[in-house]
């Protein structure tokens, strides 16, 4: 069974991590927007699961795909956490609450 997750509210708390939407992360069928970077972290809806990949240049890498909304959200948390430290290492990482 699908569990559902709601975009807007996952996109706002990325938002409070410090993350930057169309530069760290893309969540689709939430917002049209530029894709301001070639490298990051990704989320869709559709057929009835979750897609979580890394998109680099321009060439997508999957990494989940599940019909259960909470782990997509957790792998899309990590991920984009993973991501944010790679690109800044000497940005001091807070104690984050996840959204």
């Amino acid at each position: 069974m699908t569990t559902h997750i709601d975009l807007d509210e996952l996109a706002a708390g990325m938002g409070a991590l410090g993350f930057g939407e169309f530069v760290d992360f893309f969540i689709s069928q939430r917002a049209d927007g530029t894709l301001t970077s070639s490298e990051l972290v990704c989320l869709s809806f559709g057929d009835g699961g979750y897609r979580v990949w890394y998109r680099d240049m321009g060439k997508d890498y999957e990494i989940l795909t599940t019909p259960d909304g909470e782990q997509a959200r957790r792998v899309f948390i990590d991920e984009t956490q993973r991501l944010v430290d790679d690109r800044y290492p000497t940005r001091e990482r807070s104690d984050r609450k996840e959204p």
